[in-house]
C-alpha cells in the first residue's frame, strides 16, 4: 500500500518523509522521538476480544489500574482524543460537582480551558497563579491550574491541595506537560488534584492523542466516566492505546539513566555560560534556555543546524527532553553558537502579555452569540467572541466576552509577525454584534 502511494500525490507524506530523513535532533514532542513502532495490524475496533473502553472489563481495565498505579491516582480514564478532551472533560465535571461556589481559574491556562468553560457553561473567576492560593476561601467550590507549565514550572501542589482542604474546594489541573513526573520522582497533580489530565505523547514516548484523565475523588468519578463518554471519540485508537501501555512500561526501566543524562547536560550549557530558566520545584527534564537576543531568531538558526525546539519566543528557547532521546552532545556547541551570532544582531522587541481587559459579557454568550470578523486594527472597543494568543504555548490573551484593548491588537499583531498566533482567521478576529 505504502510502495503504491509512492506515485501517488503525497504531499503530507513527502513532508513526513523528509523530515525524517533530515536526521533532525528532536527537541519537540511527542516524546518518543520517532523512534516508536507501530504495528499496522494492531489497528482495529471494538470487536469480540478487544474490550470497550468505556465499559472496561479486560486489558484495558488492568491499563487504567496500571497507569492510576504509576502516577499515584486512584482511578485513571484513557483518552485517546489528547489531553485537550481531558481539560473539557474536567470543566463539565467542575460545573456538574461544583455549580453552587466560585471557580477559580488560572489566567495562564490552555485556550482549551476556554472551550470548555463554553461548553459546560461555566462562569470562573480568571486570577494570576500568584494570587490563586490566598484567594482560597471559603465559598470557592473549585480551583484550576496549569501544572507543570510550558516552561516547567510547577505550581505548588501541596500548598493548594491544603488550601482546598481549608475551603472545602476540588482541586483540578491540566498536568498535560507533566505526565512523566511521577516517574520522576516529583510532586505531580496525579497525586494532589481531585481531577487532572495528563498527555503522554507529549513528554513520555505514546503517540500523539495520547492521554489519562486521573481522578481521586470518588464524588468526580461517575462524572469523569459519563462525560468521557458524552464528548471523546466512540471508536478509540487501540494503536494509541498500546502505545500508552509501552510508555509506562519503558519510562520507570530508563527514568534514572535519563535523568543522569539530563544533569550531565544542563552542567554543560551553564558551563558554555548559557542561562537556564530554573524556578523552585522546576521540572529537569524541560530545557528552557533563556536567550539574550530573540529566541524565535536563536531557533532559527538551531533549525538550520539540524536542531528543532519544541517552541521560541521572544526571549527563550524550549526543549522537551525524554529518554528516547539519543545524544545530547551537540546541543551545548550549536546552541552558544546560535546565542552569540543572535546577540551582535537586533534584538526583539518585548512582547508583554497584556493585562485582561474588563468583562463585558459571560463566556458562553459571548462565545455563542452571531459575531463578526474584524481585522485587529478595527477591534478596540470591541467584546471578543474568541480566546486568542500566541501558539505555542496555547494561553489565551484574551478570552470571550473580554472587552478587546489596543494592548491586546498590538500584542497579538506582534505575536503574528513572528509567530503562529491562534484565535484568528487570516488576520482578523471574531467580536460579538451584541
Amino acid at each position: 500500500m505504502l510502495t503504491e502511494l509512492t506515485a501517488l500525490n503525497t504531499p503530507l507524506k513527502d513532508m513526513l518523509d523528509a523530515y525524517c530523513a533530515s536526521g533532525a535532533m528532536r527537541g519537540h514532542m511527542p516524546g518518543h522521538k520517532g523512534r516508536i513502532t507501530v504495528d499496522g495490524s494492531h489497528d482495529i475496533t471494538e470487536i469480540y476480544c478487544s474490550d470497550d473502553l468505556y465499559d472496561p472489563q479486560g486489558p484495558l481495565l488492568e491499563l487504567e489500574r496500571t497507569l492510576a498505579k504509576r502516577a499515584g491516582s486512584r482511578q485513571a480514564f484513557i483518552l485517546t482524543d489528547g489531553s485537550s478532551a481531558g481539560v473539557r472533560i474536567i470543566c463539565m465535571c467542575l460545573s456538574a460537582a461544583a455549580s453552587k461556589g466560585t471557580v477559580l481559574i488560572s489566567r495562564s491556562v490552555h485556550r482549551s480551558v476556554a472551550d470548555g468553560c463554553v461548553l459546560a457553561g461555566l462562569e470562573p473567576v480568571f486570577l494570576p497563579d500568584c494570587e490563586l492560593a490566598d484567594a482560597v476561601v471559603p465559598g470557592v467550590a473549585a480551583v484550576f491550574v496549569t501544572s507543570p507549565d510550558y516552561r516547567g514550572k510547577t505550581a505548588d501542589l501541596r500548598l493548594l491541595r491544603q488550601r482546598c482542604d481549608r475551603a472545602g474546594a476540588l482541586l483540578a489541573a491540566d498536568e498535560a506537560h507533566g505526565a512523566h513526573l511521577p516517574y520522576l520522582g516529583m510532586p505531580c497533580a496525579s497525586a494532589y488534584a481531585d481531577i487532572c489530565v495528563q498527555s503522554m505523547h507529549k513528554t513520555m514516548g505514546a503517540l500523539t492523542q495520547a492521554a489519562v484523565l486521573h481522578v481521586n475523588s470518588d464524588a468526580l468519578v461517575p462524572y469523569a466516566r459519563r462525560f468521557r463518554r458524552m464528548l471523546c471519540t466512540s471508536s478509540p485508537s487501540y494503536l494509541i492505546m498500546e502505545s500508552m501501555e509501552a510508555a509506562a512500561e519503558y519510562y520507570p526501566l530508563h527514568a534514572a539513566e535519563f535523568l543522569d543524562r539530563v544533569r550531565s547536560l544542563r552542567a554543560a550549557l551553564i558551563a558554555r555560560g548559557i542561562t537556564l530558566y530554573e524556578p523552585p520545584g522546576c521540572d529537569p527534564a524541560r530545557l528552557c534556555v533563556l536567550t539574550k537576543a530573540s529566541g524565535f531568531d536563536v531557533a532559527d538558526r538551531l533549525i538550520r543546524a539540524g536542531i528543532v525546539p519544541e517552541m521560541a519566543d521572544g526571549e527563550s528557547v524550549v526543549f522537551i527532553l525524554t529518554p528516547y532521546d539519543r545524544d545530547y552532545a551537540p546541543l551545548p556547541d550549536k546552541l552558544a553558537r546560535g546565542i552569540a551570532e543572535c546577540s551582535c544582531g537586533s534584538s526583539l522587541p518585548e512582547m508583554p502579555v497584556p493585562p485582561a481587559g474588563g468583562r463585558a459579557l459571560p463566556m458562553r454568550t459571548a462565545a455563542l452569540s452571531p459575531a463578526e470578523l474584524l481585522p485587529l486594527s478595527c477591534a478596540e472597543g470591541r467584546i471578543s467572541a474568541v480566546c486568542a494568543g500566541l501558539y505555542p504555548p496555547g494561553v489565551p490573551c484574551i478570552y470571550p466576552g473580554e472587552l478587546i484593548t489596543r494592548h491586546h491588537t498590538e500584542y497579538l499583531a506582534a505575536c503574528g509577525s513572528r509567530a503562529s498566533v491562534f484565535g484568528l482567521q487570516d488576520g482578523l478576529i471574531a467580536v460579538t454584534r451584541l
